[in-house]
């Protein structure tokens, strides 16, 4: 998803007939329960965070896949400001920091990190 909002806010997608005024976002909360999800949305008003009316898509993570912790905020939004896209960690456009996203599975207790730096635009892994 988080590719996704990138991609939309690349292209300058409109969407309901406007490019949102703040970009496309996700919508993330610590979840060590399953089913998780994650929001994908358009920031129509520019506040940098999920307002109701704003959902895209809610995608449940798979079987046994939960959110183990944020490094900002939680729940926490990143959000793709176009046109570059410059990337927003809440309200916070700095664009020199790092998110890191750690995701794992309750079965075996591996985990990854999903990072998202604000400077190169680079999502990883």
């Amino acid at each position: 998803l988080l590719r996704d909002a990138q991609v939309r806010a690349l292209a300058g997608q409109p969407h309901q007939g406007q490019i949102p005024l703040g970009g496309y976002g996700i919508h993330v909360m610590t979840c060590s329960t399953p089913p998780c999800e994650v929001t994908l949305y358009a920031d129509l008003d520019g506040s940098f965070t999920l307002d109701p009316g704003e959902e895209i898509q809610v995608v449940t993570l798979g079987t046994g896949v939960v959110i183990q912790a944020l490094s900002h905020n939680d729940p926490f939004d990143v959000v793709f400001k176009p046109p570059r896209p410059f990337i927003c960690f809440g309200s916070d456009c700095s664009g020199i920091g790092q998110a890191t996203i750690t995701m794992g599975t309750v079965r075996s207790g591996a985990t990854t990190d999903i990072i998202i730096d604000q400077v190169s635009g680079r999502i990883s892994p």
